[in-house]
Order: C-alpha cells, then sequence, then structure tokens
C-alpha cells in the first residue's frame, strides 16, 4: 500500500473468479482494507567513510523520517554497537554499556518530518580486519513500532598500529649518576608491524652507557637506533 493513504479511506475492493473451459465462472467474496493512522518510522544510517583502520574515528549520523500518516509520539532510535566499535560521542544520546547500545530520544514525529543524530565510533584496536555492521531499530515505549529497520557495514583494514612509551627508575639524579631507562613498544593494530625502527635522541651532556646487544649507536648524531625485523598483532618488545 502507498505510505499516502489518508486514515478511514477505504482501497479499492478486490475480489478474484475462475473461469473453465465450459464457460462456468464463479466469484470470490469481495474483500475491503480500510487504512488507519498509525505513523510509519523509517530509520537510516550514513558513515563519514567506508573503512577505516584500528584506534580511527568515523563520523556518523542517524536519521528517522515519519513516513506513514499519523504523527509518531513517545519513541526513540536506537544504534546496536558491534564490539569492534566503541561509542567515542553521542550529542543528545546515551549509551548502555551492557547492551552496547546507543539510543536517542524522539521529539513528536510529525507526518514527513525527519530528525537527524550525529555522532562519532573509534574502531577498536586489536580487532581482526573485516566487516562491523551497524543495525537501526525504532522504539516506542521499550516495544518496536511499525518501521523499517536499516544497516550498513563499516570494514576495518588490516593495518599496525604502534604505541611507544618511555620510563625511568630515577626521577631525580646527581652529575655523574647512572640513569636505567625502559622504552616500551606495542603493536595494538590488528597486523604485523615489519621494519620498525625505533630512535632514541640523547640530551646534551649524556653518554649511552649500555643500550643492549641490538642497539646502533650513532655517536655524531647523538641518537641510539633499534631494528625490529617484526612485530606480531598485540605484541610487545
Amino acid at each position: 500500500l502507498e505510505t499516502t493513504f489518508p486514515a478511514g479511506e477505504t482501497i479499492i475492493p478486490l475480489r478474484a473468479r475462475y473461469g473453465v473451459e465450459s464457460g462456468d465462472t464463479a466469484w470470490t467474496d469481495t474483500i475491503e482494507c480500510t487504512i488507519v493512522a498509525a505513523p510509519l518510522l523509517v530509520p537510516a544510517i550514513g558513515l563519514a567513510k567506508e573503512s577505516a583502520t584500528p584506534g580511527e574515528l568515523i563520523r556518523c549520523q542517524v536519521q528517522v523520517e515519519n513516513q506513514g500518516n499519523a504523527p509518531g509520539d513517545g519513541c526513540h532510535l536506537q544504534v546496536q554497537l558491534p564490539p569492534q566499535l566503541t561509542l567515542a560521542n553521542a550529542r543528545g544520546g546515551s549509551f548502555d554499556t551492557e547492551t552496547r547500545v546507543v539510543q536517542w530520544p524522539l521529539r513528536k514525529m510529525r507526518v514527513g518530518g525527519t530528525q537527524t543524530f550525529p555522532f562519532s565510533l573509534e574502531v577498536a584496536r586489536g580487532f581482526a580486519a573485516g566487516t562491523s555492521q551497524l543495525s537501526l531499530t525504532v522504539n516506542a515505549d521499550g516495544e518496536t513500532v511499525e518501521s523499517a529497520s536499516a544497516n550498513t557495514t563499516l570494514w576495518v583494514d588490516a593495518t599496525p598500529s604502534m604505541s611507544l612509551a618511555l620510563s625511568s627508575d630515577l626521577d631525580e639524579a646527581v652529575p655523574n649518576s647512572d640513569v636505567r631507562y625502559l622504552l616500551h613498544l606495542q603493536n595494538n593494530g590488528n597486523a604485523v608491524a615489519e621494519e620498525v625502527v625505533v630512535t632514541l635522541h640523547l640530551p646534551s651532556r649524556t653518554q649511552l652507557l649500555d643500550g643492549g646487544p641490538e642497539a646502533s649507536v650513532y655517536t655524531s648524531a647523538g641518537k641510539v637506533e633499534w631494528p625490529i625485523q617484526a612485530l606480531e598483532e598485540g605484541g610487545t618488545v
């Protein structure tokens, strides 16, 4: 049925008949259908890009339109997030950490009216490459009203994502004392990192005592480098 039918209108009566070679025919009873007043809330979702890498922010937007023949009231819009995506921001909305559902209350939806809500998602670090699906529903007081569902898919690219931390065993030191430093490198991405080089620039008036067997010391440049052939996803060194 077209969504433009006004409430109370009766659609064209329907009936059918059959015919045989002998000429006999018969008609079915007539069936009529009266249109009632009801909202029809149709959600849609859009992403700023179709693919992303771990740790990247994705701008998103959801919209709901009342394509019915009556206003919709007391409704809210919900987006179900998969494990690969975390909510960064949802202006005007709330997030349930247990169900992973983002929810926005809807103002009264006039016939033909629309409402739009922007939000941002972050691709979780360490998840394998592949697709993540977002699904939408429109609910009224906890129960789904007559509505169309909407889905969209985001492709998560395979890429390494490195983090580097530096710490020391002393907060204060006197001249001619030794300070031990620790560099911690981690691959937070979902792919192997290859041909990685960690570089430490030495402060002036300091001298490197020991950088380990794999360190390459460049005294004139005042730096130390550690080559790493490969670091698996989730790996540390």
